[in-house]
Order: structure tokens, then sequence, then C-alpha cells
């Protein structure tokens, strides 16, 4: 994956990660620096990424851990 195209699951999903960190964490701060955080992580790890899941998929165990 290329970091444009990594830049258009950061559109599809970046509201899709706060919902769901949000229900782990309930305070707006923090969800917003911990999904700046796993995109982070992940634009980082994406020569990881290998494709065997989806990326939303990806993503999400990246935010949970």
């Amino acid at each position: 994956m290329e970091k444009k195209d990594f830049e258009l699951q950061y559109e599809e999903y970046s509201s899709n990660l706060k919902s769901f960190l949000y229900r782990l964490v309930t305070d707006k701060e923090d969800v917003e620096d911990l999904a700046q955080e796993t995109f982070i992580r992940a634009l980082r790890g994406l020569d990881t990424f290998k494709g065997q899941s989806s990326f939303k998929t990806w993503l999400f165990s990246i935010a949970t851990n």
C-alpha cells in the first residue's frame, strides 16, 4: 500500500475508529490522541501490512493493542 492509498484509508476509517475508541475510553481528548497515535503507528508499520485481513481489521487491532 502506498502512502496516497493510506490517506484514503484515513479519510474512510477515521470516524469509525474514533467511535470505536470512544466506547473504550469515553473521553473525547483521549479519543483524538489515541486515534492519531493509531494512524501514526499504522503508517510506520505500513510495510508489515500483508493484506491477509482488511485494512480496517488491521487498523483496529493496532488501536486495541
